[in-house]
């Protein structure tokens, strides 16, 4: 019995010997792999909400929009236009945003509003907005003044088409601003057939950046510009100006002032013995003549018709010209006169011109140089008749690797003659 004992526990230790690492006690077993998960639970209860933040910063002021919709005839339509300006140009409206209100935009639908022959006022800090040039028209027959008035700060117009037609009045003019802000853009102006002027846009002391307008005038008689920028220091951008028929005619006039045009196509087309300009530039004040009152960059400026015909004009002022394209196209007669860039300076200025890789056309003078002007073009082409001349001999013309219409660089490199 003691022997079969002692067998018995042999055989136990033996076990227990196999589990053991080499003295060091029990060998630790390798786990297994983990199990799939079980099921979710159910939803716990949702705990306290906690204290609320502090608030955050304001917010952007919302602009005031007042909505116009066309009337059962443009008459009507103008009408409800002419209700809502007096209402937001009233006391109540004016003492509101000298409270601090934001600008009213009066958003016009797609239509025509007639406007008769009295000039429809635009109020300070309200935006015109219509639909598109092609979609909203306000139209006006004003002999004597201008279809759209804007005098006070603060007030835009965008996206509509303004169109005056004075009937051989004394003068037509699409829009006519006194406003150092006017906002402007998207616009297309037309104004016909004033007497002494016409004009689609006549702006004064005008600063920014008027974009995308279209800017069309046309009369048989009288001063005829697409636009006349009085006092400005602004920039005319993608656009195009177009004046026809009278005497002169300016598709962009600048006076006293300085105007930059970039991406803009300027067509003066005069009537028979008339003048015509493409971009014209007058500034006689003393003191004035060493500040470029014109840049073109970007820019055709042509003058067709007439007995004389410039694409550039400058009048006691200087100018910067860069990649552009400057044409005189006069009626053909003995006394007549085409010139790419023109000028005159009985101011006595001493005056800059640069021109740079740009083409300057002109069947009787590619470029005149008045008196105390210094005239340098550079990297340009020079085509038509005569290519250079100094008035008086006291204008000073500098050309620099400029050719002639035949690609001709003169062998001393001077200008092409």
């Amino acid at each position: 019995m003691r022997a079969l004992s002692a067998a018995v526990l042999t055989v136990v230790l033996a076990g227990l010997g196999a589990g053991c690492s080499s003295g060091d006690g029990l060998r630790t077993s390798v786990a297994g792999n983990d199990g799939a998960p079980g099921p979710q639970g159910p939803q716990g209860v949702a705990g306290p909400q906690g204290p609320p933040g502090p608030p955050g910063p304001s917010g952007v002021a919302y602009v005031r929009t007042r909505v116009v919709s066309p009337a059962a005839s443009p008459e009507e339509s103008g009408r409800a236009l002419r209700t809502v300006l007096a209402e937001l140009g009233g006391p109540g409206a004016a003492a509101t945003l000298a409270a601090g209100d934001v600008t009213w935009r009066v958003q016009l639908e797609p239509g025509v509003y007639a406007l008769g022959a009295e000039p429809l006022v635009l109020p300070a800090h309200v935006h015109l907005e219509g639909a598109g040039a092609a979609s909203t028209l306000l139209r006006a027959s004003s002999a004597d003044a201008a279809a759209l008035q804007v005098e006070g700060p603060g007030a835009g117009l965008r996206a509509l088409a303004v169109e005056n037609d004075a009937g051989g009045g004394p003068q037509a003019y699409a829009l006519r601003s006194s406003a150092a802000d006017l906002l402007l853009s998207d616009v297309a102006l037309r104004a016909r057939n004033g007497r002494f002027f016409t004009a689609a846009a006549w702006l004064t002391g005008a600063t920014g950046t008027l974009a995308r307008l279209t800017l069309e005038a046309s009369s048989a008689s009288g001063d005829v510009a697409g636009l006349r920028c009085q006092g400005c220091a602004a920039a005319l951008v993608d656009s195009t100006a177009s004046a026809q028929g009278g005497h002169p005619v300016r598709a962009v006039f600048v006076e006293e002032g300085m105007l930059a045009l970039r991406q803009v196509t300027a067509l003066g087309r005069g009537a028979e013995h008339s003048s015509s300009y493409g971009v014209y530039a007058i500034d006689r004040r003393a003191g004035v003549g060493s500040v470029p009152a014109v840049t073109l960059d970007g820019v055709q400026a042509v003058g067709s018709v007439g007995d004389y015909a410039a694409g550039l004009y400058l009048d006691s002022v200087g100018a910067q010209v860069r990649s552009s394209v400057l044409q005189g196209f006069a009626s053909e007669g003995e006394r007549v006169s085409s010139v790419g860039l023109g000028s005159e300076n009985p101011a006595g200025h001493t005056l800059q011109v640069q021109v740079h890789a740009s083409q300057l056309t002109g069947a009787t003078r590619t470029v005149m140089a008045a008196a105390l002007m210094r005239v340098q073009v550079g990297g340009s082409q020079l085509a038509g008749g005569r290519t250079t001349i100094a008035d008086d001999g006291a204008g000073q013309v500098q050309c620099a690797a400029s050719y002639d219409e035949a690609f001709q660089t003169p062998a001393g490199g001077g200008c092409p003659n």
